[in-house]
């Protein structure tokens, strides 16, 4: 076992009497035994599953076993941050969820924290245990649930441009530090606090594992949950979230950053990290790196050194800045550090800053990698003339920007500083990303959403 974590077991509970000593008696007793602490939160059930779980604790005189019951009905998600707020104060390291109506196997426990033992469990946010990776009908799941499931997930993967089985499953394990990083208390306290815990794990770039579990439907295991309304509550999570990472809508719910982690494999975030491998850069110096967005792109498997040069410090709760060797919590407006670099990364910075020209000739490494998002994207001129007076918080015309660039002024900008341009490519927008990848590539002028620009030190070119 590689990491020795401080792990807890915590059983959510609402009208489970009949299941809830089966779903604790399950669990495997190496698991048990390991566990800092296994509590469960009756959520002020109508039935007597508080004192089942009270008289059998007392019964078998368990010391480590806690129960609790909330005065009031806290609902799905306000149960579950209610326990999650025990577990920071308890100060676990990781805490699995079990639904104490044993829908969810609690015997594949042992899987949902293997992850967090054998890999850098910080980079971790979530382990899913994921029916869809399983055999559900064979489980019993009704059929127009697993179409139902299926639907939703993909309207969900398309929209956050995410590849999940599913959004949809409650057994899960958490890092206990995202709880730090979330606002808990603005998110629903329904069922679909389970997605919106999903969303900000994605946008916070930490690591979703997902792990095959089984299903199964039987006696104990009835579900709650509207199905219809329930999708519908799913649907406009991700289209608020998304529809707010592109400026289009102000909500407080997403507004923990200004910027995020783009997965889909044609985001900048991903082209500048396979142009990093595909060199074999082993150095690499990351300009405005924010919450170490490229050391989640660059993936847990990468062996480099990261230095990373960032203004603000509300940067430091995101995971992936822990990969950096080095951050200088510094304005790019102010001369740059020394220091030693194969590849300098300026991803989305240049338009920010007062002089951009200026800073590209302070780099001393050998190659400048460039991503710039293009103003004569389309769509966003569009949206620019039929909303003149819009603040835009994203995309090409972000209002923070200071300088808005083409593909020309964007090259004109690198070949006339130090470096010279080697190779261009060109991503599609942060959605639907399957039919802007071909209308960037065709139409690039008007469809390209950024460029990204490989550059090479003029000193080192005839070499």
């Amino acid at each position: 076992m590689k990491n020795k974590l401080r792990y807890g077991i915590f059983i959510l509970a609402y009208n489970v009497a009949s299941t809830l000593i089966a779903a604790y008696e399950r669990i495997p007793v190496k698991i048990k035994r390991g566990a800092s602490t296994i509590y469960c939160l009756d959520d002020h059930s109508g039935d007597n599953t508080y004192f089942a779980a009270m008289g059998y604790k007392l019964l078998r005189r368990i010391e480590k076993f806690r129960v609790f019951r909330n005065p009031r009905n806290l609902g799905y998600g306000g149960n579950q941050k209610r326990g999650y707020r025990y577990a920071i104060t308890q100060k676990l390291d990781v805490v699995v969820m079990l639904h104490g109506d044993v829908q969810y196997s609690p015997e594949k426990m042992p899987l949902l924290l293997k992850p967090f033992e054998e890999q850098d469990w910080r980079q971790i946010g979530v382990v899913m245990g994921s029916r869809m990776l399983g055999r559900p009908l064979e489980g019993g799941m009704p059929y127009y649930k697993f179409i139902g499931n299926k639907i939703l997930t993909h309207l969900e993967n398309i929209i956050l441009g995410t590849n999940f089985s599913e959004f949809h499953s409650g057994y899960r394990a958490y890092n206990t530090n995202v709880f730090k990083a979330i606002p808990l208390s603005k998110l629903s306290n329904s069922y679909h606090f389970d997605t919106e815990m999903i969303i900000f794990l994605n946008h916070l770039g930490y690591r979703i594992i997902e792990v095959p579990i089984p299903t199964y439907y039987g006696p104990g295991s009835k579900s709650g949950v509207k199905v219809f309304s329930y999708g519908l509550s799913c649907l406009n999570a991700v289209l608020k979230y998304q529809l707010s990472q592109l400026g289009l809508i102000k909500d407080s719910i997403y507004s923990v950053s200004p910027y995020s982690f783009k997965h889909h494999s044609n985001s900048s975030h991903m082209l500048i990290a396979s142009l990093i491998k595909k060199c074999n850069f082993r150095t690499v110096l990351d300009l405005g790196c924010a919450g170490g967005f490229l050391a989640s792109a660059l993936g847990p498997t990468w062996q480099g050194d990261l230095i990373g040069i960032e203004k603000s410090h509300s940067w430091k709760r995101f995971a992936a800045i822990n990969r950096y060797s080095t951050v200088y919590w510094r304005s790019l407006n102010k001369p740059l550090p020394k220091t030693s670099s194969e590849v300098t990364v300026a991803a989305d910075v240049l338009e920010h800053l007062n002089k951009p020209e200026t800073v590209i000739n302070q780099i001393n490494s050998k190659y400048l990698i460039v991503s710039l998002p293009n103003s004569n994207y389309l769509p966003a001129r569009i949206l620019r003339f039929l909303f003149p007076r819009h603040k835009f918080t994203r995309g090409p015309f972000d209002s923070t920007h200071l300088h808005f660039f083409t593909d020309k002024s964007s090259q004109e900008l690198i070949n006339r500083s130090k470096y010279s341009i080697i190779s261009k490519q060109v991503t599609p927008a942060p959605f639907f990303t399957s039919i802007g990848i071909v209308l960037a590539r065709l139409l690039t002028q008007h469809f390209a959403y950024q460029y990204v620009y490989l550059a090479i030190n003029k000193k080192y070119q005839s070499n």
